[in-house]
């Protein structure tokens, strides 16, 4: 919703044409950012500097957020050739940075969520385990 009310704020485009635009692409993101998982779990918080993490998360958003602008710009042709979006690929250009821009962040907000998951786990973990450690002392007294 927030980046419906961007994009429709901060560009020429109508709110047709936001809404033709902005929901496929917060699906099609939802499932890029998912590849957040695999660097959160190779890169983990307690074992990597912070330049290491910088650098891979902040690497992995710059790129995810590329193909994302790349693929906008893709829906928007295509979208472009229907008549009642007769030149929403031209109206979208401006559009990019601030795309681009809210990529970014998104991809960083998963990135903290998946943290938040893993810890999560790791705890459930580690209450399992104590459980199981208290059955094997009590078993063994």
């Amino acid at each position: 919703m927030i980046l419906l009310y961007v994009l429709k704020s901060a560009g020429a485009l109508s709110w047709i044409q936001t809404l033709a635009m902005v929901p496929s692409l917060c699906l099609v993101y939802a499932f890029m950012c998912l590849s957040a998982w695999y660097t959160c779990r190779g890169t983990p918080l307690e074992s990597s500097s912070f330049y290491r993490l910088a650098l891979t998360h902040l690497s992995g958003a710059v790129i995810i957020s590329g193909i994302w602008v790349a693929i906008a710009k893709g829906w928007a042709s295509a979208l472009a050739s229907v008549d009642a979006f007769r030149g929403l690929d031209q109206k979208f250009v401006p559009d990019y940075p601030l795309l681009f821009a809210s990529g970014v962040m998104i991809y960083l907000l998963a990135v903290a969520l998946h943290y938040v998951l893993l810890s999560v786990e790791f705890s459930r973990e580690m209450e399992k385990r104590e459980i199981q450690a208290r059955v094997l002392a009590r078993d063994s007294e």
